[in-house]
């Protein structure tokens, strides 16, 4: 998986977005060290800095860091897999993930990730996510998403339902005149809103907040859209 070819357009396609830099900033305290995961060529880290005392970003895409570093040179930036985060020193009062990173990850890699974020959270500590409302999606065989057209180019992704939760995510983007310009296939993995806030109670964590997006509208399963949920940290079960 590499998005080199496609993180020279991540900021026209994904620009800036005032609604999710609002909500987000409503979950952080001035107290708080972040630290996000998947974190494009972070915009909204910049936002975010001034909300808390530090803030820390990665992101598995080397090309994505450099310009995120590039644009804010003063703000930490990893590039690494999500699932490395115990290699980062200190805690951290408040984790996130935003825009289906989530959704690339197996079920040993989703579960490993879960434990690491409860050991690098300080007690009390908030875990947050964005992924696709999978539960919408549940008696699908596929599903085209609108086209989305930004200065002369267009955006596409299709989804495939396969077997054991697997989805085939295309993601393609081209010219107006059909040039193609990138055009890549993921697997990722569809877990419906249960089966994350059961396993993230096995590892101690408490639901706080479930929103379909960042107007703070509640979760519906019917609903297509997103899903956002958020957690705070205690006693591990398991």
């Amino acid at each position: 998986m590499s998005y080199k070819i496609f993180s020279q357009y991540y900021d026209r396609i994904f620009p800036f977005n005032q609604e999710q830099a609002v909500f987000m900033s409503r979950q952080t305290d001035k107290s708080q060290r972040l630290l996000e995961l998947g974190c494009g060529s972070g915009t909204l880290c910049n936002y975010l800095r001034a909300c808390c005392q530090e803030i820390v970003a990665i992101d598995l895409e080397p090309t994505m860091i450099e310009q995120a570093q590039s644009k804010y040179p003063d703000l930490s930036f990893y590039a690494m897999d999500i699932c490395q985060i115990d290699k980062l020193p200190g805690k951290f009062d408040f984790i996130f993930s935003l825009g289906n990173v989530i959704s690339y990850l197996d079920n040993d890699k989703f579960t490993e990730l879960i434990a690491k974020v409860a050991d690098k959270l300080t007690p009390g500590g908030k875990w947050l996510y964005q992924i696709v409302n999978w539960d919408y999606f549940a008696d699908m065989t596929s599903y085209d998403f609108p086209d989305k057209k930004v200065d002369g180019l267009i955006f596409k992704r299709h989804y495939d339902f396969g077997a054991n939760n697997t989805v085939a995510f295309n993601l393609s983007l081209q010219q107006e005149d059909g040039k193609v310009i990138f055009d890549q296939t993921d697997t990722i993995y569809r877990r419906e809103q249960q089966s994350h806030i059961k396993l993230n109670a096995d590892y101690g964590f408490t639901l706080k907040g479930c929103w379909s997006d960042w107007q703070s509208r509640t979760w519906q399963p019917d609903i297509n859209g997103g899903l956002i949920l958020s957690f705070t940290s205690g006693n591990k079960k398991l």
